[in-house]
């Protein structure tokens, strides 16, 4: 997220310049050692040289009023090349992206009309009297985001209680001036000094440990390039505490227990993970604070449809690439849909389609089961 200031006008083409480009295939399995590898450091460069990239438009664009949302969409399997197996192969990237106008709703409740979820980084400060927060996100860009008499905190109880260098997660809403308006702002640990968010890459059930592929980290000891492999390794104690992401309100209406502890970890999933300091010393493994099992996205054909009380069950096949059957072989979950699943895709949910389904995984007894917050359109693999 980012804000700029375009002449008003009538566009019919775009230019995106991208700075860096840089491949992860991994992580992956290692059939001869079972374990772990990320191909992160393979060899490969920007394939446009320049760092210009190819954007494509639908319909022109049309910049007016004080205030707009434009979505670029990255178009993945498009955007590259890859020759060579293995560990190291080598690549290109020239990244291909989808632009379009997002209408900003006077009362936005998704990234369609206005409203973004998820939003994480560390507090930089604060401006009490205008109830503004300038947040360091992990890429190193800086966001002010208002609250006030109506945004919802969790883990705190106001304003008031958040100070700098505290890591946050919240939703915001853009405003008709352009500005962000925060309405759910959350602390999952008022003492984390750093914090890692990505899914679950290796679960270490003998040593109480987890490995997190990192999307992304920040922190007071995360300086530099301070990344072992391609996960960060954390251990879990008795101490530690395991909890779910705040925004889903149905978990107990569920027709199967949503619960989630060490016991319930799934490879794949998707964890926000705080610790109090990180050692990067041999042997060492950093000590977990705070696990929460955080929304996913997953992208999928549906095969089965059935209901279940006030939810409709839907049986989703995934792709064969996917992360969670790379992971563990998993190629279905279970995706429970009620009345506030906001349903976003062009075509009712059936059999034979494929969409995109946000939400939280849990593991019931070794069968995934999706608790469903949003259904957009799937791309088909």
């Amino acid at each position: 997220m980012t804000t700029v200031s375009i002449p008003q006008g009538l566009y019919t083409s775009a230019n995106l310049t991208v700075g860096y480009c840089d491949f992860t295939g991994g992580p992956a399995l290692d059939s001869s050692t079972g374990g772990l590898f990320s191909s992160t450091y393979a060899q490969g460069l920007c394939g446009q040289g320049t760092g210009n990239t190819t954007v494509k438009l639908s319909v022109p664009i049309t910049v007016a009023g004080t205030a707009m949302g434009l979505l670029f969409d990255l178009q993945v399997s498009q955007s590259y090349t890859l020759t060579g197996t293995g560990q190291f192969p080598t690549y290109t990237i020239s990244p291909v992206f989808n632009l379009t106008a997002v209408p900003i709703s006077s009362n936005p409740t998704n990234d369609q009309n206005g409203k973004e979820n998820g939003i994480e980084g560390m507090v930089v400060s604060l401006d009490a009297s205008g109830g503004s927060i300038a947040l360091s996100m992990p890429d190193g860009m800086t966001l002010t985001i208002r609250a006030n008499s109506s945004t919802a905190f969790q883990g705190i109880g106001s304003f008031g209680e958040l100070t700098a260098g505290m890591f946050v997660d919240m939703d915001a809403t853009i405003q008709s001036d352009g500005s962000l308006l925060a309405t759910r702002i959350n602390v999952e640990d008022r003492t984390a000094r750093d914090v890692f968010a990505g899914p679950v890459a290796q679960i270490l059930n003998s040593s109480s440990v987890i490995g997190v592929f990192q999307r992304e980290q920040q922190g007071q000891d995360l300086t530099g390039n301070n990344v072992i492999g391609c996960c960060e390794q954390l251990q879990y104690a008795s101490t530690s505490t395991f909890q779910t992401f705040g925004e889903l309100g149905n978990l107990q209406s569920l027709p199967f227990v949503a619960s989630f502890n060490s016991s319930s970890l799934a490879l794949g999933q998707n964890v926000y993970v705080t610790a109090s300091s990180v050692s990067f010393t041999g042997g060492t493994y950093s000590q977990a604070t705070t696990i929460t099992l955080m929304p996913q996205t997953i992208d999928g054909t549906v095969v089965a449809d059935s209901g279940s009380g006030n939810f409709q069950l839907y049986n989703v096949a995934l792709a064969q690439n996917d992360f969670l059957n790379a992971l563990s072989g998993t190629n279905s979950i279970v995706v429970y849909v009620d009345s506030n699943t906001q349903m976003l895709a062009s075509a009712p949910v059936a059999p034979g389609g494929v969409f995109r389904f946000r939400g939280l995984l849990f593991d019931d007894n070794g069968t995934l089961r999706m608790d469903c917050s949003q259904i957009n359109d799937g791309v088909a693999e």
